[in-house]
């Protein structure tokens, strides 16, 4: 039923064994899923029993459990079985019924505190009496599913929260959604898998492993289970948001009560709350030899920047002018009452030594450090954080500019007021109305009879879409034949260069990336900030070459290959490859002599590792035969033949995420290739098919 119905499973219908539901939001689409499942029946002649069939239901059962438009609910049939069992006499009942309990645990909430008593009659010396503790928590768990909660879906545009409390002997937490009454809690896994998730805690370990990129031992292991949902860590600032985990925790071993949010109105007149906002600081130094600048920008709440500069008449150091900088920004944040503050900066050297972390040795930086700790008893929460330069450009842009200025001290300078023009100036002085019955035409839009078109700065034009066509469009180019399951931002460009636009195709293009299943499998575990790198290039289209092995595969493909053998130019990142049983000299050669040299010419050189398959008296013969240069990369140090091993990282993703049953990898290695030739490489910032033939794909 999986293979008969895999286009159609998540999306429109549900599928397990024999049961089949077909799911739809409008009356319109429901006819439309329903077409398309009769018509794949009958293509397998496939019958159903129509006494069985039930048609246009706003709910119904789904294996045990009430599907309907509030969520999933416990079927009543369930519940009145467990209510109507006796007390269990032996251990084989006591078994029964805590497996009927566990079918239903997601609704069951402190399901292991409530049953503990029952679960002590499991064990070994446990002389099995059941006694009036285990009678009570027998009533309390039948008692409990009276009332048992309903599990309703997430909202896909709005973002899950989570709150963490943890006491000396219980934990709480709570995971939520913010809607128009309230907060509502939700128990699974796999609500988190597909949304943003803030983990808002006032534990400093929980920072401390979240933000950290360098973990040993225990914390590593957590940190990597945790890659697998997009969490974002947020400091607690309030009691506000976590009263309920701390409620949650400081009465974890109480009896469920149902909670009563009517507040009686007795000598309550109001409850006020205030709360001091974050702020941002970032500061930056500039010299030349011209002179020495210095930068800070102060970011509110709102995301208002106001920014600061200041050229320094006076000889200095970089690590001094970076001092200057900060104590500046410090100032400005003081001057207007901020009292909790972040204060970012690209150079290591002032946040760690503010830190404490690093010692203060220059005695020209002395002074300046204590001038800057006097400054930080002025705020109530104060932290100092590294960023990467790209995103310090403001304020490094304010100190260059106050360093290339000559600034005579009698001037004054206004601060600085920056805008964004978002069409030319020419349009703004179009009057409201026109004399004329001419209608307006945007100038960065085409229409050429009933199409509409998107003008580039290029003077391109996009074919725009509708919501229908646009989503047709995510799903052909994201995990379509040629899809390689990009991000967000390399769907965006690669549907623009097929020729497509709409409004919001920037961010629909992140909302699909962020909700595929396989990315999420197969994604990158490392959230650390990319680092340059240094492109080894070559004089010449296929002039050197790098080759390496994947493998051995642990799923070996139905052919029972479990090797694949990757050679890239280092010119156009051009890949080939091919997958064997076993990449053997004989194998090698045959490969360089059929693939490489008669198709793409006779190569310079080529890169490999020290392996004897690739380094033998074979190869070498061919080498000696077209005159080509074989040079090995450093044992032990992969990077010295990155090309290549980085292609290895992305053939292996690719071919996770078109693969459906783990043996039929081999058969989706060439749709793997063409794939990745017709996305955009980062270091060429083109495809190597457009490279090599000068043409985007058809």
């Amino acid at each position: 039923m999986v293979n008969m119905f895999h286009d159609m499973m998540h999306k429109d219908i549900k599928v397990y064994v024999d049961d089949m539901i077909a799911k739809s939001r409008t009356e319109k689409e429901h006819i439309e899923v329903l077409r398309r499942l009769f018509l794949r029946l009958r293509k397998f002649q496939l019958k159903l029993n129509p006494a069985k069939c039930t048609f246009g239901a706003r709910s119904g059962k789904l294996l045990g459990f009430v599907v309907s438009k509030k969520g999933i609910e416990v079927d009543s049939d369930k519940v009145r079985a467990i209510r109507e069992l006796p007390p269990p006499r032996t251990q084989k009942e006591v078994r029964g019924f805590l497996g009927r309990l566990n079918y239903i645990a997601r609704f069951i909430s402190q399901l292991t505190e409530k049953c503990d008593p029952i679960f002590r009659l499991l064990r070994k010396h446990n002389q099995g009496t059941w006694d009036e503790e285990y009678q009570n928590a027998f009533e309390k768990v039948k008692q409990y599913l009276l009332n048992a909660p309903v599990l309703s879906p997430p909202s896909p545009d709005k973002l899950l929260i989570l709150y963490l409390s943890v006491f000396s002997n219980s934990m709480g937490c709570v995971l939520g959604q913010h809607d128009e009454s309230g907060k509502r809690e939700k128990r699974l896994r796999q609500y988190m898998l597909y949304h943003t998730t803030w983990l808002i805690s006032k534990l400093d370990p929980l920072k401390y492993m979240m933000e950290s990129t360098a973990l040993n031992g225990r914390m590593a292991r957590w940190k990597t289970l945790l890659s697998e949902f997009d969490i974002v860590y947020l400091s607690q600032n309030a009691i506000k948001g976590s009263a309920v985990a701390d409620f949650l925790a400081s009465r974890a071993l109480e009896d469920y009560e149902p909670l009563n949010f009517d507040f009686p109105n007795e000598e309550l007149m109001c409850i006020a709350m205030t709360e001091d906002s974050l702020w941002k600081l970032n500061f930056d130094e500039a010299s030349n030899a011209v002179g020495n600048g210095i930068g800070a920008v102060l970011v509110s709440p709102n995301g208002d920047h106001y920014p600061f500069t200041c050229k320094l008449d006076f000889d200095c150091t970089n690590n001094m002018a970076e001092y200057e900088a900060c104590i500046m920004g410090l100032q400005a944040a003081i001057e207007r009452g901020i009292r909790i503050l972040e204060v970012y900066r690209d150079s290591a050297l002032v946040i760690y030594q503010l830190r404490g972390e690093w010692e203060t040795r220059d005695p020209k930086l002395i002074n300046y450090r204590k001038v800057v700790l006097g400054l930080l008893k002025e705020f109530d929460v104060i932290t100092f954080n590294y960023l990467p330069r790209d995103e310090n450009k403001m304020a490094d842009a304010l100190a260059t500019l106050a360093s290339m200025i000559k600034a005579n001290k009698e001037e004054e300078i206004r601060p600085i007021q920056m805008s964004v023009y978002e069409a030319p100036a020419s349009c703004y002085n179009l009057e409201e109305e026109e004399k004329d019955d001419n209608p307006w035409l945007a100038c960065d839009y085409v229409l050429d009879g009933d199409v509409l078109y998107k003008r580039r700065k290029d003077q391109v034009l996009l074919r725009c879409v509708d919501v229908v066509e646009a989503k047709l469009i995510l799903e052909e180019v994201h995990e379509g034949v040629c899809g390689t399951h990009a991000n967000g931002f390399t769907m965006a460009r690669q549907i623009m260069r097929f020729g497509y636009y709409w409004a919001t195709m920037e961010g629909d293009c992140i909302n699909y990336a962020k909700k595929c299943h396989k990315c999420q499998i197969y994604g990158d575990k490392i959230h650390v900030p990319p680092s340059p790198l240094h492109v080894m290039t070559s004089p010449w289209p296929f002039s050197m070459w790098g080759m390496d092995v994947i493998g051995p595969i642990s799923s070996k493909a139905s052919n029972r290959h479990r090797f694949i053998f990757v050679v890239i130019d280092y010119f156009t990142k051009w890949v080939e490859a091919a997958s064997y049983a076993n990449v053997t000299k004989s194998a090698v050669s045959q490969f360089l002599n059929k693939e490489i040299i008669c198709r793409y010419g006779m190569p310079e050189r080529i890169i490999s590792d020290n392996a004897l398959n690739l380094n033998n008296k074979t190869i070498a013969e061919v080498y000696d035969q077209f005159k080509i240069k074989h040079h090995n990369s450093s044992p032990y140090r992969p990077k010295m033949n990155g090309a290549v091993e980085a292609a290895n990282k992305n053939i292996k993703k690719i071919v996770g995420k078109m693969t459906e049953t783990y043996r039929d990898w081999h058969e989706k290695l060439p749709f793997t290739l063409l794939a990745y030739q017709t996305s955009v490489r980062t270091s060429t910032r083109a495809a190597p098919l457009s490279l090599v033939y000068g043409m985007e794909a058809v």
